[in-house]
């Protein structure tokens, strides 16, 4: 039986071979690049998007807040008029009621 040797011998490639791989890795290299430049900027995008979200609803969160003090002072004022009206007529009313006497708890 004889075997057949179809397997090349080891050769060096020629220069025309190198600089072909040399221009495909180039391109290749490139193409990352380009690929990372892109996702990186994709990414920041991403990242000043969602900081301009949070400043808006920060901003919104922060004027409900202003508006609520506001409610919440006036009501508070209303209250204190309400208190002025009627604390002096409660006062003469109960300074002319009858005394009760206390009793006093054995010491």
């Amino acid at each position: 039986m004889t075997e057949s040797n179809s397997s090349k011998p080891f050769s060096l490639p020629s220069v025309e071979d190198l600089l072909s791989l040399l221009s495909k890795l180039n391109s290749t290299v490139a193409d990352i690049k380009d690929d990372a430049e892109n996702v990186a900027s994709n990414s920041i995008k991403g990242v000043v998007d969602q900081a301009k979200r949070s400043v808006e609803s920060t901003a919104s969160t922060l004027q409900t807040i202003q508006q609520s003090l506001e409610n919440f002072n006036r009501v508070a004022l209303r209250v204190d008029k309400l208190l002025d009206d009627v604390e002096e007529p409660i006062r003469r009313l109960l300074g002319s009621l009858p005394q009760q006497p206390t009793k006093q708890k054995d010491a």
